[in-house]
């Protein structure tokens, strides 16, 4: 009998927790769903679904700019609010508790002079001046392969997947670059174990976030796939070896840690000036000192990368033939966005 008072009354302070915190909290008074207030498993649902960005438009269009979206967490959709929440400097908003669940680095540093500080031993190396003089000859070179592989695959008649092929460019750059050799993914046309580990950190991050118990819990499923993303972080390690390896016998210049040591589409809507309220809208790369690292690098990529591949490839077209629809490509949110085909096929039709 006692347990069954034990149980009764555990159960009985739970419900209470939930109502108290549901309307007497600091967030009781903003809008949202109703079940917002007690649970966050609605919201977990969308999230593991890969559909959270869509659920959130749908909230904020029902019920504003500012709606409570699970018992502890509120969600903003407004420009003014946006600035201040993205302010490092002078801001009283720092990272959430979340990033603590992040495997550690730059990213996740919630300390402000602490992610300074770091910040400062990449910018030199990462920073436009820099990249121009020292990479973009290595870049536009993988570039150029990349956009041959392309139009070669699309001439076959088959058509070609580019969003394989600018991942594999994209993911052989940044390795250059980081452990002072390529990967080379673009000559063999597929992914390596590396890049492979680093897309199940992403999952395994995630997994940790969301459903801690059950990433405790898949640590010993005796199964290859599970123990991939499980245990992926050994092969991260293995590469961040394998770069002050080479960075040791190279003396110093090959690749950014060295550096950093030492020192319906309607295009004509983008050649209009961009308002305040356009401007502040894009940050596709993050707001002030948390800003991406590597903007300056995607941005050198994206232009060589678009201006070689429609001067190589006239006549592209999506492959509509090819399965290449608006549903395949509706954008799927893993911690990465990506369409939810995976993959974006494209023909090449005679002038």
């Amino acid at each position: 009998m006692l347990n069954i008072y034990l149980l009764i009354a555990v159960v009985a302070g739970a419900l209470a927790f939930s109502v108290v915190r549901a309307t007497k909290c600091p967030l009781a008074a903003l809008p949202g769903p109703w079940y917002s207030r007690f649970t966050r498993l609605v919201l977990k649902y969308h999230i593991l679904a890969g559909r959270e960005m869509y659920y959130l438009h749908a909230v904020h269009q029902r019920y504003g700019p500012v709606v409570r979206i699970s018992p502890t967490e509120a969600a903003v959709a407004n420009l003014v609010a946006f600035a201040q929440i993205g302010r490092i400097v002078g801001g009283a908003f720092l990272k959430g508790p979340w990033y603590n669940s992040v495997n550690p680095g730059i990213f996740a540093m919630p300390d402000p002079p602490r992610h300074g500080e770091r910040r400062r031993l990449f910018a030199r190396a990462s920073s436009k001046t820099a990249l121009r003089a020292n990479w973009e000859r290595e870049v536009r070179r993988t570039v150029e392969k990349t956009v041959g592989r392309i139009q070669a695959e699309a001439q076959n008649g088959g058509g070609a997947d580019v969003l394989k092929w600018w991942t594999l460019m994209a993911t052989d750059v940044i390795a250059h670059l980081s452990f002072g050799e390529s990967f080379d993914m673009v000559g063999l046309g597929r992914k390596t174990a590396y890049v492979k580990a680093i897309q199940s950190s992403l999952m395994s991050s995630g997994l940790r976030r969301k459903l801690p118990w059950l990433h405790a819990v898949a640590r010993h499923i005796p199964v290859q796939a599970v123990q991939e993303v499980v245990h992926c972080d050994k092969i991260i390690a293995e590469n961040a070896v394998k770069a002050v390896r080479n960075l040791r016998q190279s003396g110093g210049a090959q690749n950014l840690f060295s550096q950093m040591v030492a020192a319906y589409f309607d295009g004509t809507r983008f050649t209009q000036p961009l308002s305040p309220k356009q401007k502040l809208a894009f940050s596709p790369f993050g707001m002030e000192l948390r800003v991406c690292l590597g903007i300056h690098l995607a941005r050198m990529e994206l232009r060589l990368a678009t201006a070689l591949f429609f001067r190589e490839c006239r006549g592209a077209r999506l492959g509509l033939g090819l399965d290449t629809t608006d549903a395949v490509m509706e954008m799927e949110h893993h911690f990465l966005i990506a369409p939810k085909g995976h993959f974006c096929n494209v023909v090449l039709l005679s002038p």
